[in-house]
């Protein structure tokens, strides 16, 4: 699949694994729009794509709010994608309460993300 001038949209782009992952697609061609909770972080990441060539847009969005993530959706259409998903955000809870350990309240928040 050739995937020059397609529209990927990572989610959790901001750092780790979702930033390398949106490095990865700049390389092999695509723009990338990034999601993250953290602004500064998903403009961090915007700018390593835009240093590969490509084009890339941060977007600050809460993937726990119905609203926001509809907003995404519609930047990610405006640009003409999405062509390709990656829903990469994601966490484990706080410290040392990961699953099985965490409290309902936490893990739930965890499934809700």
């Amino acid at each position: 699949m050739k995937i020059d001038e397609k529209i990927a949209l990572i989610t959790g782009a901001g750092a780790g694994l979702g930033r390398e992952l949106a490095k990865g697609f700049a390389r092999a061609g695509a723009h990338v729009l990034i999601a993250d909770i953290d602004a500064g972080a998903a403009e961090t990441a915007a700018a390593l794509v835009r240093a590969e060539g490509r084009y890339a847009w941060s977007v600050l969005v809460d993937l726990c709010d119905d609203q926001q993530v509809e907003a995404l959706v519609a930047k990610a259409e405006s640009l003409g994608g999405p062509h390709i998903l990656v829903n990469n955000a994601g966490g484990w809870g706080t410290g040392d309460h990961q699953f099985p350990l965490s409290p309902r309240a936490e893990w739930n928040a965890v499934l809700d993300l």
